[in-house]
């Protein structure tokens, strides 16, 4: 079992006046095996996750939105080093 999280905040600036703030947070958590294969090794493993941003503009105005995500990931390594 495995896990990250972020946040992230950005203030950006313009002579123009066309700044804007942004803030985006999230995770995402998955679980994979290894498994013994002949001459190799196989991960096979699933994740989810989920986000939100918000956005703010210096001349008004405002959005947010969340996201979120579900796959899966297959990998394989020979005894050679050579991987998928």
């Amino acid at each position: 079992v495995w896990g990250t999280t972020y946040n992230t905040r950005n203030n950006v600036t313009t002579d123009a006046g066309a700044g804007f703030e942004q803030t985006l947070t999230g995770m995402t958590v998955g679980i994979d095996s290894r498994n013994g294969i002949p001459e190799g090794i196989a991960t096979l493993g699933a994740f989810m996750g989920y986000s939100h941003s918000h956005i703010g503009f210096d001349r008004g105005g405002h959005g947010s939105v969340g996201s979120y995500s579900l796959g899966g990931y297959v990998s394989w390594e020979h005894e050679s080093g050579f991987y998928l």
